[in-house]
């Protein structure tokens, strides 16, 4: 299978009693620019929290009173979703097609664990993964031991959405760090 891209659409912060924050999002190349201090560098920490990042949202003044975030998805063969995650982390929840307030239903969406795993397949990494054409794949994790892992999403993650700090460094921002990655 070969690979498919995902669109994101927007991006939503949603609480009880505060006026929604959305950024939305251009077919193609988006880039984020402007003066300093002015949430750049938060709405791409946001994106690759709501792609699988752990953790909670770091913490600034403009977020209090917002407890979750929406992202809407279209998938390679024109499928929209909405996820949705607690701005403290934890589990999501994928809905069908671009919603933009949390459904009333409480039975409305799937449930996807934010653990990658192959002992359970129904988590975000996985339907990522599958939706980009790359699930149940392995990765090179030990080229000593010839040892290899299951393919998570956020060994990819960090090819997706750059931050700020990565562009600029003395290395290739495809590095996140992890020696193991670097294979």
């Amino acid at each position: 299978m070969a690979f498919q891209g995902l669109q994101l659409r927007f991006i939503r912060f949603l609480g009880p009693a505060k006026e929604p924050a959305v950024f939305t999002f251009t077919k193609g190349l988006n880039i984020l620019w402007g003066s300093s201090d002015t949430g750049k560098t938060f709405l791409v920490q946001a994106i690759d929290f709501m792609l699988g990042a752990s953790g909670k949202l770091r913490d600034i003044p403009e977020r209090v009173g917002y407890d979750r975030i929406l992202l809407g998805i279209t998938t390679a063969d024109g499928k929209d979703y909405t996820l949705q995650r607690s701005i403290d982390g934890g589990s999501f929840r994928r809905f069908d097609g671009l919603v933009t307030e949390t459904p009333q239903d409480k039975k409305a969406g799937k449930n996807l664990s934010a653990i990658h795993t192959v002992k359970n397949y129904n988590n975000l990494s996985h339907w990522l993964l599958q939706e980009i054409g790359l699930d149940k794949r392995e990765i090179l994790w030990s080229s000593t031991d010839g040892e290899n892992r299951s393919l998570g999403f956020r060994a990819l993650a960090h090819l997706c959405v750059i931050i700020y700090p990565k562009i600029t460094q003395a290395i290739s921002p495809l590095y996140d760090g992890q020696y193991q990655d670097q294979t």
